[in-house]
């Protein structure tokens, strides 16, 4: 085996592998002498990195930015100064010290990336450039760019109003432009708010943009100072990452080469020796060979019986779970739907004209056959008040659509539902005296609003139908009777539940139905006209939605003799939740519902 013929190449390469401390002193020296010829190098920046970063992407970046500034920053520091004066805010520290600091921090919140200004309204971006610094109230704190002339120019400025309009006055529309184009629109908005006193101008906020720096600015920065800002460090360093990826692809190179050149004369020193092995081993692979053969079927033939027994076991159970819970979620939202439904065709019956189907055609046959003009009149106008109430029920329902297909829940304040319900009473329920009392409903409930009013309104349906029934049974007596609701909160601490109380003055509720009024999916049919329709199971249905529950009973009265019953009582319950912080603002809140409609003033929590 040592007759195998080497030539220089191979002789190298072998007296390399039984040195290995020759390749750390083969990289120590080179590794120093690429760094010294990188240091020294004057103007190592190129041309075209340069190009690349500040005249080509630099621009865009700053574009974007600028884009964001200007839409952001004046809204920003509108808030910020609170409806104040720049120049009152930096004229009396003591009193608007916060703010002038909050004004400060804003402008320093970039770290100098931009040169932002802050002056008086009536401060052109002429003056400051001539050299009337002393007009400048607040600016970036920025050693870099304290000099306006040298190291930047004003793209923009912008009036400081309160409140600010959600508009930018002037836009980027390209990254690749290079002045922003006016936003005439905005512009107009602005000029009218400030005409027309619905906005106070603050102040104006100037925008300054830096001067790209030459190529020879920055060789010329990094052979005073290699590390400044203003060096083209960053340059340097791609630099030399390059250098040394490259002396590192080249010294593993090298290595490479000669490894497998050694590796491969060691490989043919022992051909020989390992075919004499090869042929003392063959009959000993061949009957390992036999061996292991039958030892994998032998797994093979376990593993299929393992892998039979898991697919009964897991795969199978897996599916029919997945099945179960994607059956009953379809359930769910088929119920939803059916619910919502039901919900919709139940309000829609409620109207005056929709309870019975005959109602015009009787009172026509009544005008038909009666003789006296005033009593035609008299039936005309109830048919008419019918129809009125009729389409106010309709559009109630109409109205109320768009929040019935949403599935989302949110946090709502007890007091604010019961006040928005209260200002938009069903009108099949505004003929009963209903007094709202919200003392003790400071507490929040997750809940579908939409679904919190069909709740209380389909409850006031039965109160109200039940203290109607028994007003004219009283007057037929000749006994008059006040009909009266009142709904108020309580809580119970303990549970954790916040609860809504129904109360009225009426006959009560059946003592058969006390046990499934409102706590069942099941209808309740008509039986003695006590109760009827698809309310209770509406109401059961919303309460499950929202894990809510429902607890009727009557009131009663009691005297030496017998007990009565004076009215009914239903109380229902939702879990209560943790509040948000950006509904603690009652004030806030309360002037978000008091400008807003009907049914756009509630604002979640």
């Amino acid at each position: 085996m040592d007759s195998l013929p080497k030539n220089s190449l191979t002789k190298f390469a072998l007296w390399t592998d039984n040195r290995p401390r020759w390749w750390i002193g083969l990289s120590v020296p080179f590794a120093a002498v690429m760094t010294l010829i990188t240091a020294v190098t004057p103007g190592l920046p190129t041309r075209e990195i340069y190009k690349s970063y500040f005249v080509h992407m630099l621009p865009r970046v700053q574009t974007v930015d600028f884009n964001m500034l200007f839409h952001m920053l004046p809204a920003t520091l509108s808030n910020a100064m609170a409806g104040h004066h720049v120049e009152e805010i930096k004229n009396n520290p003591s009193q608007y010290g916060q703010i002038s600091q909050n004004i400060q921090n804003i402008l320093d919140s970039n770290h100098g990336v931009f040169y932002l200004l802050v002056t008086h309204e009536n401060i052109k971006p002429s003056d400051i450039e001539s050299g009337k610094n002393k007009h400048i109230l607040y600016e970036t704190t920025n050693q870099g760019l304290t000099d306006v002339l040298d190291k930047g120019y004003i793209v923009h400025s912008d009036l400081i109003l309160y409140p600010q309009p959600a508009c930018s006055t002037v836009n980027y529309p390209d990254p690749k432009s290079e002045s922003p184009e006016v936003n005439k629109e905005c512009q107009a908005k602005i000029q009218k708010a400030v005409a027309e006193g619905q906005a106070k101008v603050l102040g104006r906020i100037h925008y300054v943009k830096g001067k790209t720096p030459s190529f020879w600015k920055i060789a010329q920065n990094f052979n005073k100072n290699p590390f400044s800002d203003d060096s083209g460090y960053h340059f340097i360093r791609h630099y030399l990452g390059f250098t040394f990826i490259s002396f590192f692809l080249f010294y593993w190179f090298v290595r490479f080469v000669l490894k497998h050149t050694a590796t491969q004369y060691k490989l043919n020193k022992n051909e020989l020796e390992a075919l004499r092995l090869e042929k003392e081993n063959q009959v000993l692979e061949e009957k390992n060979q036999r061996i292991e053969a039958e030892n994998r079927l032998l797994r093979l033939m376990e593993f299929d019986q393992v892998f039979r027994q898991q697919i009964d076991t897991i795969f199978t159970a897996e599916v029919g779970n997945t099945l179960q819970k994607l059956d009953a979620e379809y359930l769910s939202i088929l119920k939803r739907l059916e619910t919502d439904v039901q919900n919709i065709t139940h309000d829609i019956r409620k109207a005056p004209l929709l309870c019975s189907l005959d109602a015009i055609k009787n009172a026509l046959e009544k005008i038909k056959q009666t003789d006296s003009r005033d009593e035609k009149i008299d039936l005309l106008c109830e048919i008419i008040t019918k129809i009125n109430r009729s389409v106010q029920v309709i559009n109630q329902v109409i109205n109320n659509l768009d929040e019935m297909i949403s599935l989302e829940k949110k946090t709502y304040k007890l007091s604010n539902l019961l006040n928005d319900f209260e200002r938009d009473l069903p009108n099949n329920v505004k003929d009963i005296p209903i007094s709202f009392i919200c003392e003790n409903c400071d507490y929040c409930i997750n809940i579908n609003r939409w679904h919190f009013r069909s709740i209380l309104k389909n409850i006031l349906y039965n109160s109200c139908k039940e203290l109607i029934k028994k007003k004219d049974d009283l007057a037929w007596q000749g006994v008059s009777f006040e009909p009266q609701i009142k709904i108020y909160c309580s809580v119970i601490k303990d549970k954790n539940e916040a609860q809504i109380v129904i109360e009225d003055n009426g006959g009560g509720i059946p003592e058969q139905y006390l046990d499934k009024l409102y706590q069942t999916p099941e209808r309740i049919n008509k039986s003695s006209g006590k109760i009827s329709g698809n309310g209770s199971m509406i109401v059961f249905a919303y309460l499950s939605f929202h894990n809510g529950r429902a607890k009727p009973e009557n009131l009663k009265e009691s005297d030496d003799e017998n007990t009565r019953i004076i009215g009914a009582r239903v109380t229902i319950s939702f879990p209560i939740v943790e509040c948000p912080t950006e509904c603690l603002n009652e004030k806030r809140c309360s002037q978000l519902n008091e400008g807003g409609t009907h049914h756009g003033s509630l604002s979640s929590c």
